[in-house]
């Protein structure tokens, strides 16, 4: 596990191995546990994910469980509302969007799909 979930600057392999077993404790599937890590580990590398966005090993596994989540796969975070908007743009563009240059959030939006429609053609490439 250790080696499969990005590491964020600051986190070290006893914190991992922490909030791993108490996510074990607590009844979690360590199954489910690792091929999320390897899910959202691709998609940190796709996305070229800056460090400070990363998330911890504890919001990881802990009890929003965001090791059940997608992460890339055929399925998009989804940018309905202003929220979701700026929570995309900090994941998929590993950015503040209080620091953003776009003047609204449809622009945000904007350049979220337009990153996300680059990333498909790179991976095609590849």
């Amino acid at each position: 596990m250790e080696k499969v979930l990005p590491r964020r600057q600051g986190v070290t392999a006893d914190s991992m191995k922490l909030a791993w077993n108490q996510a074990i404790s607590a009844g979690n599937s360590p199954e489910q546990m690792l091929a999320g890590a390897k899910r959202y580990a691709n998609f940190v590398q796709i996305l070229r994910t800056e460090d400070k966005y990363i998330l911890s090993p504890g919001g990881f596994f802990g009890p929003d469980q965001k090791y059940l989540l997608e992460w890339g796969t055929n399925k998009t975070l989804p940018l309905g509302t202003d929220e979701q908007i700026e929570h995309a743009y900090r994941i998929e563009l590993g950015a503040d969007p209080s620091k953003s240059s776009c003047r609204s959030h449809r622009e945000m939006r904007v350049l979220i799909e337009d990153r996300r429609e680059k990333n498909k053609r790179e991976i095609r490439i590849h």
